[in-house]
């Protein structure tokens, strides 16, 4: 049997929206923001006890989950 290793999770600003996905989910951040040039996403994990989140931000239309 396999275990999830992470969700993901689109969000429109992850400087405004990630402490409030850490209260919802009682996370911690994991790393800092780092930018995915071939998604063309911003990206910053956090981790609950457990489940690892992958919250998402497009930097642009050209973004395939914008």
């Amino acid at each position: 049997m396999e275990k999830l290793h992470h969700i993901a999770i689109v969000v429109d600003n992850l400087l405004n929206q990630t402490d409030m996905y850490c209260k919802i989910y009682n996370a911690k951040k994991i790393g800092e923001i780092f930018i995915d040039t071939n998604q063309a996403v911003k990206v910053q994990f956090i981790k609950s006890n457990y489940i690892m989140i992958e919250l998402l931000e497009p930097l642009n239309n050209k973004s395939p989950i914008s």
